[in-house]
């Protein structure tokens, strides 16, 4: 039997995981028992306790899930890289097992992977041969094009562009209407800012923008 599914983070991506599970439920089969059906919220924030998101219950802190691991499957809906890799190992700490939501409206051919725990959103486009890691958010109108791998953990946000065999470390940012050139590495943990062309690898840690983007 499928686990209901907790979303550990009821902020803003909280709220746009909503449109994936609506979107999931929309064209799943009467008698299926699907992987989707969502339970409720997780946070650790004293303010949204016993609050409802969506019309979704805040059903308590993440800690809540430690005893609950065997019948619920996580899904990290927060969106900052760092803080989504601790929670995935926190959970995982647990025994839960990580819930993967693909919009159906998401294109892919039949040699693109999704790690365990991603999180991928309407109007995306993967062609051929593309590895996403674990725990991985992919926003509205994201593209990725051929050979391009995505590390653990990374949040690729809306309107970003992926040329072909870009690689993209773990715990990366790419912020809104970005570019990255064909052939280039973002290192682990850089961020790239809002609407930047990196055209060149980024180092580790780094932060860049503009166009090209340079090291702030």
């Amino acid at each position: 039997m499928s686990r209901h599914v907790v979303l550990v983070g009821a902020g803003d991506l909280g709220a746009d995981a909503i449109s994936v599970h609506e979107a999931l439920a929309a064209v799943r089969r009467p008698a299926a028992d699907p992987p989707h059906r969502l339970a409720g919220y997780l946070d650790d924030s004293p303010a949204l306790q016993g609050c409802s998101v969506h019309g979704f219950p805040v059903l308590g802190p993440v800690a809540w899930l430690e005893s609950r691991a065997g019948d619920f499957a996580a899904l990290i809906a927060v969106g900052d890289p760092t803080a989504r890799a601790a929670l995935r190992r926190r959970v995982q700490g647990f025994g839960a097992t990580l819930a993967t939501w693909v919009h159906p409206d998401a294109v892919r051919t039949s040699s693109v992977s999704f790690g365990d725990g991603c999180l991928i959103m309407d109007s995306t486009s993967f062609t051929v041969d593309v590895e996403v890691g674990r725990n991985v958010v992919v926003n509205p109108g994201a593209t990725v094009a051929h050979h391009a791998r995505i590390g653990d953990d990374a949040v690729i946000c809306p309107g970003v562009h992926l040329a072909g065999r870009v690689v993209v470390g773990p715990r990366v940012f790419l912020g809104t209407g970005s570019v990255v050139a064909p052939g280039c590495t973002i290192g682990a943990d850089a961020v790239v800012g809002a609407g930047a062309v990196a055209v060149a690898d980024v180092a580790e840690g780094a932060r860049v923008a503009g166009v090209p983007a340079k090291p702030l």
